[in-house]
C-alpha cells in the first residue's frame, strides 16, 4: 500500500475538523481587528505601549487570515493553488514584520533597506499570482489590445500621481544608494502591478470573477493599496508612526482576506445575503468603468500637469513625462477604437446587404439594385428578372437534415454565380428562392437560353455530405420596364410566373403574361374569402351514392365538399382546393370535412343504417401529417364509429411519392378497419404494376377511361378490372352518365358505379331519404338534388 503524501494527510485532517471552526477563526479575526481600531483611538498612550502593541497586533491578525486561507485551499480543491499563494504571501509579510520588530524594538536599529523589506515585498507577488490562478480564462482576442491600452493608461496615470506624492522625493532621498533606490521603487511598482491586475479582472472580467469570495478579496486588496500608498506618503514626509489609524487599513485588509477565504465555496444564492444583486451591481458598474477609467486617468494627469506648468521642480519633470505617455497611449487607443468602429460598421453594412448563408445579395439589397437597374434600362436594353425556386427542397431538407439543406443552398449559389455576367445580379430571396437579374438584355430570346442553362445546371446532382442529392428548379421570368417599373412589381410578376411553372410540372421556365396576373388576382380573391368561409358556415357537404351494379343497392357514398360564397358565388372544388393547398388552408378545411362527415354518419347509423359506409377524400398534406392516424382514431372514438364505416380516398400521386412511408400509413389505417380507395386511377402514373405494391382495398377508375370506351373499346378498363380482382380489390367506375356506360362496366364485372346516371351529389337529407327507401331509380331524385 502506497504511503500517503503529507498534503493528503493534511487533507484528511481537514475533513475531520468541523465546519464551524472557520466561523470561530473568522470571529476571532474580526474581534482582533475591531480591538485594533479601538486601540488606535485610545488617548494618553505612551510611545512604548503604542509601538509594541501596534507592531505585535499584526502577528495574530495575519496568522489567523493565513490559517483561513490554508483551510480554504483544503476545502476547495479546484482553487487550492490560489489560496495557498494568498496564505504564503501573508506568512511572508508577517515574517518581515517579525524581522522589523526585532531590529526596531529589540535591537533599536533602523537599517534601510533590510531583510524585512524582502519579506514585505513578497506579499504583492503572491497575491498577484493567486489572482492569476483564480481566473485562468484568457481575454477574447479582439479585446486584448484595448484592455492592455486602458490598463497602461490607468497605471501610468496613477504612477504619475505616485511620482507627485512619494516617488520623486524617495528618489531624491535614496539617490546615493542603488539598493535603497530599487527597494524604494519596488513598493509603488508592486502596488501598480496589483492595480493593473485588479483593473483587468474587476473591470474587464466581472462576470467570471464576481462572487462572494472575490468581492471580499477585492475589497481587501483595495484596503491594502490604500494602506501602502498612505505609508509611502507618510514615510517620505517623515510623519509615519506605528499604532495610528493608517495601520487599521492593513488589519482591515487582512480581515477581508480571511472573510474571502471563509466564503471560498459560498454560492451566489445565500440566505440573508443578496449576492445575486451585488453581482449585478458589480457587473453594471464594471461596464461603466470600462468607458470612464481611461478618461478619468487622462483628466488626472492633465490636472497634475496644470499644477506644475509654471513651477519647474523635480516633480514636474516626472509629471510631464507621465502626461506625455498617457496622452500617447490615449491617442493610440482612440485610433484603434475608431478603426474598430469603422471595421464593425463596414461589417454590419455588409451583413445588411448580403445573405449570411450564401454570401449573395439579400432581399433588401436586391430591391435597391433592381430599382436602379430598371431606372437605367431603356427601349433597347431591358432588364430580365428570373425568379428561381428549388423543387423538392423541403423533402431534401427533411430527409437529409437542415445542415445538408444549407450546404445544398450554398452549392446552388455557387452554380448561379458562374452562369451570369459581371453586370448581372444574383440574390437569395429567402428560403430556397433565388433571383437573377440580367441587366443588359437586348434580345429576349437570350433570356430563354440563360433559363435553359440554369435548369440544366440545377438538375445536375449536388454533393451534400459525400452523397449525391438530386433537385431541379422552376423559373419564372418577367421583363422590365415593359411589364413592371418597380422592383416590387417585377418580383411579384416573376413569382407568379414561377408558380405557373410549378403548376405545369416543375423543372421548366415560364414567362409572365397578363393572364397570369388575372389568375393571380382570382386566386387572391378566393384565398381572401376562403379564409372566412369556415367561420361563416359557407362550406357544405354533399353525398354522391355508390351503386352496386349487380343489385342497384346503395350502401355507400362519396362525401363531396361544396362552397357557395355570397360574394364570389358557387366555386368548384377543382378551383378552391388547389388554392387551399397552396395557401396552407387545406388542413383546417380537411379537419372540418372529417368532423362533419363523421357526425352525419353517426346520425345515420343511429337511425339504423349500420352497414352504411362513407368515403372521404384526403389531400397529400393531410395524409403526410405525423398525427393523421391518431386524429382519425380519436374522431372514430368521439363519434362511436367503427373503422369499417369509413373509406379514405387517395390519389396515385399521394401514395407513390414515397411508397414505403405510404404503405406504412395504409397498414395503420387498415389496422383501424378503415378501407382505402385509390382515386382517379390511371390519370397519374398510369401503371397497373403499382397496384401490386399498394395496400389499398378499392380502385376507382377515372371517368375519362369510362367515356373513352365508346371509341377505344373496353380493353384498358377490362385489364384494370381483371388485375384488381386478381389482387382481391373491388372496382368502382366513376362518371357513369348513360345506360350504355352502365351496361358496359357491369358486363366487365365492375363492382360499383358512380355518376349522374344514378344521382347527382345529394344533400345529407336527400341522401338519407334515398337510403331509407332504397329507391332503385335514383334518377328521380335528380330534380331536387344540388349539382
Amino acid at each position: 500500500m502506497r504511503p500517503l503524501s503529507p498534503f493528503s494527510r493534511l487533507t484528511m485532517l481537514e475533513s475531520l475538523i468541523k465546519p464551524w471552526l472557520d466561523r470561530v477563526l473568522l470571529g476571532l479575526l474580526v474581534s482582533l481587528v475591531l480591538a485594533h481600531w479601538v486601540f488606535t483611538f485610545l488617548p494618553h498612550r505612551t510611545d512604548f505601549f503604542r509601538e509594541w502593541a501596534g507592531n505585535l497586533v499584526f502577528f495574530p491578525v495575519f496568522f489567523l487570515s493565513a490559517l483561513l486561507c490554508f483551510r480554504a485551499a483544503f476545502r476547495c480543491p479546484a482553487q487550492r493553488a490560489p489560496w495557498l499563494w494568498f496564505a504564503c504571501g501573508q506568512i511572508g509579510w508577517v515574517t518581515g514584520q517579525a524581522i522589523y520588530t526585532q531590529l526596531s524594538l529589540v535591537q533599536h536599529l533602523s537599517p534601510y533597506p533590510s531583510l524585512a523589506d524582502a519579506f514585505y515585498l513578497l506579499l504583492i507577488p503572491c497575491l498577484v499570482t493567486g489572482l492569476l490562478l483564480l481566473n485562468r480564462s484568457p481575454l477574447p482576442r479582439h479585446h486584448r489590445t484595448v484592455v492592455a491600452l486602458d490598463t497602461l493608461i490607468v497605471v501610468f496615470a496613477l504612477a504619475t500621481a505616485y511620482w507627485e506624492v512619494a516617488i520623486a522625493q524617495n528618489v531624491a532621498n535614496n539617490h546615493s544608494s542603488l539598493l535603497a533606490l530599487l527597494v524604494g521603487l519596488a513598493y509603488p511598482g508592486a502596488d501598480l502591478v496589483l492595480i493593473a491586475l485588479l483593473m483587468v479582472l474587476c473591470v474587464w472580467r466581472p462576470r467570471e470573477i464576481a462572487g462572494p469570495a472575490t468581492l471580499a478579496l477585492t475589497a481587501g486588496l483595495l484596503c491594502l493599496l490604500l494602506a501602502d500608498a498612505g505609508y509611502q506618503i507618510k514615510t517620505v514626509a517623515g510623519t509615519y508612526q506605528v499604532g495610528y489609524t493608517l495601520d487599521s487599513f492593513w488589519t482591515l485588509a487582512v480581515a477581508l482576506f480571511g472573510l474571502a477565504a471563509t466564503l471560498a465555496d459560498a454560492p451566489l444564492a445565500r440566505p440573508h445575503v443578496r449576492w445575486g444583486t451585488i453581482h449585478r451591481i458589480w457587473v453594471r458598474n464594471a461596464e461603466f468603468s470600462q468607458l470612464a477609467l481611461p478618461y478619468l486617468a487622462l483628466l488626472l494627469v492633465l490636472s497634475l500637469a496644470s499644477t506644475h506648468y509654471l513651477v519647474p521642480d523635480l516633480e514636474s519633470r516626472g509629471v510631464l513625462l507621465g502626461v506625455f505617455v498617457v496622452v500617447v497611449l490615449s491617442s493610440v487607443r482612440q485610433f484603434l477604437t475608431q478603426y474598430e468602429a469603422r471595421r464593425l460598421q463596414l461589417s454590419l453594412d455588409l451583413q445588411v446587404r448580403t445573405d449570411p448563408l450564401t454570401g449573395l445579395a439579400n432581399r433588401s439589397s436586391l430591391l435597391r439594385l433592381l430599382d436602379q437597374a430598371i431606372e437605367r434600362s431603356g427601349p433597347r436594353s431591358q432588364v430580365a428578372v428570373l425568379f428561381i425556386d428549388l423543387d423538392r427542397f423541403k423533402f431534401i431538407n427533411d430527409t437529409h437534415g437542415h445542415a445538408s439543406g444549407d450546404l445544398l443552398l450554398q452549392e446552388v449559389a455557387d452554380r448561379l454565380r458562374t452562369l451570369v455576367g459581371e453586370h448581372d445580379i444574383v440574390a437569395r430571396q429567402g428560403g430556397d428562392e433565388f433571383v437573377i437579374v440580367l441587366t443588359r438584355v437586348e434580345d429576349p430570346r437570350l433570356v430563354s437560353d440563360t433559363g435553359d442553362l440554369l435548369l440544366q445546371a440545377l438538375s445536375q446532382p449536388f454533393t451534400v455530405g459525400g452523397r449525391p442529392v438530386y433537385s431541379s428548379a422552376s423559373i419564372g421570368v418577367t421583363l422590365c420596364p415593359g411589364e413592371a417599373v418597380t422592383a416590387t412589381d417585377a418580383l411579384k410578376n416573376a413569382d407568379m410566373a414561377m408558380y405557373e411553372a410549378k403548376r405545369r410540372g416543375r423543372n421548366t421556365l415560364q414567362f409572365y403574361d397578363q393572364e397570369l396576373h388575372r389568375q393571380a388576382f382570382e386566386v387572391q380573391q378566393i384565398e381572401l374569402h376562403l379564409r372566412e368561409a369556415l367561420g361563416r358556415q359557407e362550406l357544405s357537404m354533399l353525398y354522391q351514392p355508390l351503386v352496386t351494379l349487380s343489385s342497384g343497392a346503395v350502401k355507400s357514398a362519396e362525401a363531396l365538399i361544396r362552397w357557395d360564397s355570397p360574394v364570389l358565388g358557387a366555386i368548384s372544388p377543382a378551383t378552391f382546393i388547389p388554392v387551399a393547398e397552396q395557401r396552407g388552408l387545406i388542413l383546417s378545411i380537411g379537419d372540418w370535412v372529417i368532423d362533419t362527415v363523421f357526425e352525419q354518419l353517426s346520425r345515420w347509423r343511429a337511425e339504423g343504417h349500420l352497414d352504411l359506409r362513407i368515403s372521404v377524400n384526403v389531400t397529400p398534406q393531410q395524409f403526410e401529417q405525423d398525427d393523421f392516424i391518431e386524429k382519425l382514431e380519436a374522431r372514430l372514438n368521439r363519434w362511436s364509429l367503427p373503422g369499417e364505416a369509413i373509406m379514405i380516398e387517395l390519389t396515385e400521386g399521394t401514395l407513390l411519392a414515397d411508397l414505403e412511408a405510404s404503405n406504412t400509413r395504409l397498414s395503420q389505417l387498415r389496422g383501424l378497419g378503415i378501407q382505402v380507395a385509390l382515386d382517379d386511377f390511371g390519370t397519374g402514373y398510369s401503371s397497373l404494376a403499382y397496384l401490386r405494391n399498394l395496400q389499398v382495398d378499392v380502385v376507382k377508375i377515372d371517368r375519362s377511361f369510362i367515356w373513352a370506351m365508346h371509341q377505344d373499346g373496353p380493353t384498358f378498363v377490362q385489364a384494370i378490372v381483371h388485375i384488381a380482382h386478381h389482387l382481391g380489390l373491388r372496382v368502382v367506375a366513376e362518371g357513369i352518365e348513360t345506360a350504355e356506360q352502365a351496361g358496359a362496366v357491369e358486363a366487365l364485372s365492375c363492382d360499383l358505379g358512380q355518376g349522374y346516371l344514378f344521382a347527382r351529389p345529394l344533400s345529407a337529407e336527400q341522401f338519407g331519404e334515398a337510403v331509407r327507401h332504397q329507391v332503385t331509380g335514383l334518377s328521380r331524385l335528380n330534380m331536387g338534388s344540388v349539382g
